[in-house]
C-alpha cells in the first residue's frame, strides 16, 4: 500500500471561498511550526485556561510562527485559523475510528491501519474520514494534546482552581445557614421566657433548646457529609489532571529522546544520499541537528526527496 502525507490529502480536497484568495499550501514544517507555536500559546494564560481558547490566540501563534518562519508570510486569518480548523477535524476523525473495533494506529507510518472495506463502509456515514486510507498524519499525538483533554476528561468535570472554591462556597453557605438558625431560635427562647416565668414555659425553653442543638448537630453533621464528598470529588478530578500532567510531560520526553537519536544517526542516513559529497553530508548535518524542525522534515520525507531537501538548504 502506498503512503501518501496528510497534506497531499488536504491540499487536493480543500475547498476555498471565493476566487482562490484564500488558497495556500502548506509544508510539512510550516505544519510542525504551527503545532509548536501553539503548544507555548497553550501555556500561556492570557490565551488559554482550561480547555478554553481565548480571543487573539491565532494572533499570537502567527505571531510566534513568523518569528521561527520569517518568510513564511502566514496571517492569522485566513491561513492559521483554516489550517488548524482542518488539522481538528481530521484529527478527531482518526480519533473517532481508534475508539472503534477494527482500526488500530500505526506509529512507525503514523497512520490509521485496517481493511480498506471496513475503512470504506466507516466512510459512508462519517464524511470526514475520507481520504484518510493510506495516508501519514505525523502530528497526531501532538495535535490531541491541544484538542483531546474535552475528549479524556469530559466538558463538566471541575478543574482544580473550581473544586477547591465550590468547597469553600458551599462551607461559607452552610456556616451562615447555621448562624441564622441560632439566631432565629435564640429570638424564640428570649421571648418566651419574657412572657412568663412559670415551670411550664420553664420546661417548654429547655425543650426548645434541645432542639436547636440537636438541630445544630445534625446541621453540622450534614455539613460534614457535604465537606467529605466535595474532598473525594477533588481528589478524583486532582487525579485525572495530573495524570493528564504526566501524559504531556511523557509525550515531551519522547519527542526529545527522538530528537537525539535522529540527530545521532543524521550524518549516516546523509552519506546514504547519491551525489551528496562528505562536505556537504557534514554541512547539512550541521543545519539540522542545530533545527529539530528541519531536522524533523528530513526524515519525514521519502528517500527520493531527501536529497532535493538537503540541496535546497545547503544552496537556496
Amino acid at each position: 500500500m502506498a503512503t501518501y502525507h496528510w497534506m497531499d490529502f488536504v491540499e487536493s480536497s480543500q475547498h476555498f471561498r471565493g476566487r482562490g484568495k484564500n488558497k495556500r499550501s502548506w509544508t510539512a514544517e510550516e505544519d510542525a511550526v504551527l503545532i509548536e507555536s501553539l503548544q507555548q500559546v497553550a501555556t500561556e494564560p492570557k490565551y488559554k485556561q482550561g480547555n478554553t481558547w481565548k480571543n487573539g490566540y491565532l494572533l499570537r501563534a502567527e505571531e510566534l510562527m513568523n518569528i521561527r518562519l520569517p518568510s513564511c508570510g502566514l496571517r492569522a486569518n485566513p491561513h492559521i485559523d483554516s489550517r488548524w480548523k482542518t488539522m481538528k477535524t481530521k484529527y478527531n476523525a482518526i480519533a473517532e475510528m481508534l475508539n472503534k473495533s477494527g482500526f488500530a494506529w500505526d506509529d512507525s507510518r503514523k497512520m490509521v491501519q485496517c481493511e480498506k472495506s471496513i475503512f470504506e463502509e466507516w466512510c459512508q456515514n462519517h464524511k470526514d474520514a475520507k481520504g484518510l486510507w493510506g495516508v501519514s498524519f505525523p502530528l497526531f499525538h501532538e495535535i490531541g494534546e491541544l484538542v483531546g483533554k474535552d475528549r479524556a476528561t469530559g466538558k463538566n468535570v471541575e478543574t482544580f482552581e473550581e473544586a477547591i472554591a465550590n468547597m469553600e462556597n458551599e462551607t461559607d453557605n452552610q456556616t451562615n445557614s447555621a448562624h441564622e438558625d441560632n439566631e432565629e431560635d435564640d429570638i424564640s427562647i428570649t421571648h418566651s421566657t419574657t412572657q412568663s416565668s412559670s415551670k411550664r414555659v420553664k420546661r417548654r425553653h429547655r425543650e426548645t433548646r434541645k432542639e436547636a442543638s440537636e438541630s445544630d448537630e445534625s446541621s453540622m453533621a450534614t455539613s460534614f457529609v457535604n465537606v467529605s464528598s466535595n474532598l473525594n470529588s477533588f481528589m478524583q478530578n486532582m487525579n485525572t489532571h495530573l495524570g493528564t500532567m504526566a501524559s504531556v510531560w511523557s509525550r515531551a520526553e519522547e519527542r526529545e529522546q527522538d530528537i537525539i537519536e535522529k540527530s545521532n544517526n543524521v550524518l549516516s542516513e546523509l552519506l546514504l544520499i547519491d551525489n551528496l559529497s562528505s562536505a556537504e553530508a557534514l554541512q547539512a548535518a550541521d543545519i539540522l541537528t542545530a533545527e529539530p524542525n528541519k531536522l524533523r522534515v528530513f526524515y519525514q520525507a521519502p528517500p527520493n526527496l531527501r536529497r532535493q531537501y538537503i540541496t535546497s538548504l545547503l544552496y537556496c
